[in-house]
């Protein structure tokens, strides 16, 4: 079983050279596994855009998925190891909900969102960083998948700020409840490939989550209460260095500026009365191989960096769309 701890890059000068090889190999092995497995592409795959077609999922939007998979269809999935950006960080657990916000954006519609930037001042990261650009190529080219309308704006996960690219991710922060209340929906997380067997994630009652005082301030709970009479929450499928899943109240310190192992898929929304096209991705699961650096030690610093994003820029188990099972 391949580690995913991987040593911090703040570790001291005097450390030898044959540790920093040691997780160098280890990073470069974990590649191969993602580059061979039989759950998703890794990121760099050549062409991938001819493995790839478009499945029209109606008013649930048009998802990629893998091409001739007849009747079982498999969603098409995207590995690879990517850095968490501190710039338009959204992953908190309201998603950046304000009720009082002029835009009016009811809670429902809420989705945690970040950046995915190459890894930052770590040579052990060395290929994963050289590999981000043919990652995001690979994903502008299955942009093109999507027939382009006569005066429709296309709307691109890929943001691009000053030459430097970024890849957008979002996770829809809520499902609609079944109308049978015995049965209960589940997140199938094909991707935990580096513990050998497949993880499985069950969705959190909102119920469950409203009693969780310190996660939802007092402003967010009223809206919440509301939701969960006809939706139920999907948590953020992210794991730590530990294969431990990440708790909303976690998010935060875990999460802002964390390199991690991402899986997402993407998918195309079109909003005929806007007359735009939405290309975006989905987060399917993240796992955690170096941790966030630590706050500045300069108070001022700290404390502003505390204060939110910035706007300155913006294994054989394959299917992995989202079920439903019966439950008792």
């Amino acid at each position: 079983m391949a580690s995913t701890t991987i040593s911090s890059s703040t570790c001291s000068f005097s450390e030898d050279g044959q540790r920093r090889q040691d997780n160098s190999d280890e990073v470069d092995n974990i590649i191969h596994i993602l580059k061979t497995s039989a759950i998703g592409f890794y990121g760099t795959t050549p062409l991938l855009a001819s493995h790839t077609e478009f499945f029209q999922g109606g008013f649930s939007g048009d998802i990629t998925v893998v091409k001739d998979s007849g009747d079982d269809m498999t969603e098409l999935l995207i590995s690879g190891i990517f850095q968490i950006d501190r710039q338009n960080f959204f992953l908190g657990p309201e998603g950046g909900y304000t009720p009082l916000s002029s835009f009016k954006r009811e809670f429902l519609e809420t989705k945690l969102s970040c950046q995915l930037i190459p890894v930052q001042r770590d040579a052990a990261f060395d290929t994963a960083r050289a590999d981000f650009g043919a990652i995001v190529s690979n994903v502008k080219a299955l942009k093109k998948l999507i027939p382009s309308k006569k005066g429709t704006t296309l709307v691109s996960c890929v943001h691009e700020v000053d030459g430097m690219a970024s890849i957008h991710l979002s996770h829809s922060l809520f499902t609609v409840r079944p109308e049978n209340p015995s049965t209960s929906c589940v997140w199938w997380l094909t991707l935990a490939l580096l513990r050998g067997k497949t993880r499985m994630r069950t969705q959190t009652p909102l119920t469950m989550m409203v009693s969780i005082s310190s996660t939802y301030s007092e402003h967010t709970k009223g809206a919440l209460e509301r939701a969960a009479l006809t939706h139920v929450i999907c948590p953020l499928p992210a794991f730590d260095q530990n294969h431990e899943s990440i708790t909303p109240s976690d998010y935060h310190q875990k999460l802002y500026g964390a390199v991690i192992i991402a899986h997402f898929a993407l998918v195309h929304y079109y909003f005929r009365q806007d007359k735009k096209s939405v290309f975006s991705g989905i987060v399917r699961e993240m796992v955690v191989l170096r941790n966030p650096p630590p706050p500045p030690t300069n108070p001022l610093k700290r404390s502003l960096d505390s204060e939110g994003p910035s706007f300155t820029h913006t294994p054989s188990f394959k299917k992995n769309r989202l079920v439903c099972f019966s439950g008792k």
